[in-house]
């Protein structure tokens, strides 16, 4: 979670609004004479529920706890932050001092790889690591690509060099490079083991993993600890060198372990990256969804179907229920539109095999295991055969909590009735049976989504993926820059995109990162450097407008979910009523022209 969400999570906007505003409740609204134009009927609202507000007068604005205090104060977004940031007794951090600390780490990191590399090539003591490479079919060309490492079985070795090269001991403590006794002593993290150094999706040095090298040495594998430059939930061993190879050929394969991931790149597959042992974590999988949409899991059939198993398939999910991405299409242009259903496939390994073995004795079969990789959902029906007593009235209701929520929400309305059938001869039952069931489970739940293993979350609370598609085509292709000086700021609904849009429109791409507050300039950084389709520049601007259409239609169906809200749960006035009744009229005007718009723009780009 960022500091800005931090700080967003922990005020309530009806308190902050009240210090500036006297609110009134009407019904599960507040309501107030605008503070920010004259007027005799209230038409400002603030919804707790949503932590937004809206003037539904003159101003026809509205935001969150951040844009409120922005206009307020009349305060630019950094301003705001620290503002509110005080107001939460959140510390800021001092993201000046933060970058270069974290870079010094990684230069921590680093001297420490080169060390081990030298270890494992040059030491008497390396001999069981050298051998247990070989033993594993590891070449010197992957060693050497991945720096793969020897720890000596020693308490100082490691600090001992790194005093020498110029680091601290507070250095080596923050880099997880050493461990602190209780007498306030260090010793080196890693001894008498084999050291796999760790990059994060960016290239850059994060932190270590190291296996043990005989049998009685636990635990097996050893990992950095957190630390400001390794979380292991959020990094991918072997992104840094698979990242274009999953974006080319489209498709990620996820294996378990290290040496899983080495082999499969010593023989040339490229696009395997690993979990690190534990289950997916909704940040790696983020990670993998910006480069692709199709993705194999490769399990090792002692746990596949276990609850680690699922709980990683589930974290998949309810991040591919984010389905917002940049879509070519050919010649004709690309539009930005909800992708299609997520390419989620499972691939079991033969029992007692682990796919180093099979790729390294033979990478035909590893290749044929993922092209016969079971999908998602045909995988959980096998599950839920082999976990669930479906001859039982709650075995069936379970089994139905737990693979509905993934079919209702197909796209592929064929693909979907395909997989219901299928239900219904699962759960020996007809069709309109289950139809009678699945219409129980709707009224339960009004989103339409089960509890089960599969069922999407709500999309992230610190995640736009349209609004940051739009920043990110303008912060890699200044000649956008044009397109997007017609939009309106109003359109981005997070006032730091909001106020990175209009800092785009204001300076030159180069200058845009110097004008903004530092504690939006790394949020920059990561927007010049997300991974985005190649287009040419015809489906750039195609995108471009498509993307702003779609953020113009958003804004607007927003505001006419806020005004149902009002009205449904407002207690109003007549002359609120009819105020509203007219701004709701001229909102189905534009969202009528937008959508015409969209409509016209898709037909001139048919082939």
């Amino acid at each position: 979670m960022s500091v800005i969400d931090e700080v967003r999570g922990k005020l309530d906007i009806v308190d902050v609004v009240q210090s500036y505003v006297p609110l009134t409740r009407s019904g599960r609204s507040f309501k107030a004479n605008c503070p920010f134009h004259s007027e005799k009927t209230p038409s400002f609202f603030v919804f707790p529920e949503r932590q937004s507000w809206h003037c539904f007068g003159a101003c026809a604005t509205g935001g969150d706890v951040f844009s409120f205090v922005m206009k307020r104060e009349n305060i630019g977004f950094g301003e705001a932050l620290r503002l509110l940031a005080n107001r939460a007794n959140i510390a800021l951090p001092d993201r000046t001092v933060e970058a270069g600390r974290e870079d010094h780490l990684r230069r921590a990191c680093e001297t420490a790889a080169r060390f081990y590399n030298r270890m494992l090539l040059h030491s008497p003591d390396a001999e069981a690591a050298r051998q247990h490479l070989a033993k594993r079919g590891l070449s010197d060309e992957t060693v050497a690509a991945f720096q793969l490492g020897y720890s000596p079985d020693s308490w100082n070795a490691l600090q001992e060099h790194l005093t020498k090269e110029g680091f601290s001991p507070t250095d080596m403590l923050f880099a997880g490079l050493v461990v602190q006794k209780e007498d306030g002593s260090l010793y080196d993290r890693f001894r008498g083991r084999l050291v796999i150094p760790i990059w994060d999706e960016r290239g850059r040095m994060s932190g270590f993993g190291a296996r043990a090298l005989s049998d009685d040495q636990e635990p097996k594998y050893l990992n950095s600890p957190q630390t400001p430059i390794f979380d292991k939930s959020a990094i991918l061993y072997g992104i840094h060198k698979a990242r274009e190879a999953i974006r080319r050929e489209g498709r990620a394969v996820i294996v378990e372990g290290y040496m899983d991931a080495l082999m499969a790149h010593q023989h040339g597959f490229a696009n395997v990256v690993a979990s690190m042992g534990t289950a997916l974590t909704e940040r790696q999988v983020d990670i993998l969804k910006k480069l692709a949409h199709r993705f194999v899991l490769a399990l090792d059939p002692d746990v596949a179907g276990d609850e680690a198993t699922l709980r990683s398939l589930g974290s998949a999910w309810r991040i591919f229920d984010q389905r917002v991405r940049a879509s070519g299409a050919g010649k004709a242009g690309a539009t930005f539109q909800q992708e299609p259903e997520p390419e989620l496939a499972i691939a079991s390994m033969p029992r007692g095999r682990d796919p180093d073995e099979i790729i390294r004795e033979d990478p035909k079969a590893w290749t044929r295991i993922l092209d016969e990789a079971t999908p998602l959902v045909d995988y959980l029906f096998q599950v839920a055969a082999q976990k669930l007593d479906l001859s039982s009235p709650a075995g069936k209701q379970r089994a139905l909590e737990d693979l509905y929520p993934l079919i209702g929400r197909m796209d592929n309305v064929f693909l979907r009735n395909e997989y219901l059938d299928k239900m219904a001869r699962l759960l020996q039952t007809d069709r309109n049976t289950l139809q009678a069931s699945i219409g129980q489970l709707r009224r339960r739940q009004p989103s339409g989504r089960g509890a089960g293993i599969v069922a999407p979350a709500k999309a992230s609370s610190d995640r736009d993926p349209l609004e940051e598609y739009v920043l990110a085509l303008l912060a890699q292709h200044p000649e956008l820059r044009a397109r997007a000086g017609a939009a309106s700021p109003e359109q981005f609904e997070r006032p730091e995109n909001r106020e990175i849009f209009q800092h785009v429109q204001k300076s030159g791409i180069i200058e845009v990162r110097q004008s903004l507050d530092e504690h939006l300039q790394g949020y920059w950084d990561s927007l010049v450097t997300t991974p985005l389709p190649p287009l040419d520049a015809s489906e750039m601007e195609h995108t471009m407008a498509d993307a702003l259409r779609r953020l113009e239609e958003r804004r607007l169906r927003h505001l006419k979910q806020l005004e149902e809200q009002a009205l449904t749960q407002a207690e109003l006035t007549e002359d609120e009523l009819a105020e509203m009744g007219r701004q709701g009229l001229q909102r189905n005007q534009e969202l009528l022209a937008t959508f015409t718009e969209r409509e016209q723009s898709s037909w001139q780009k048919r082939p």
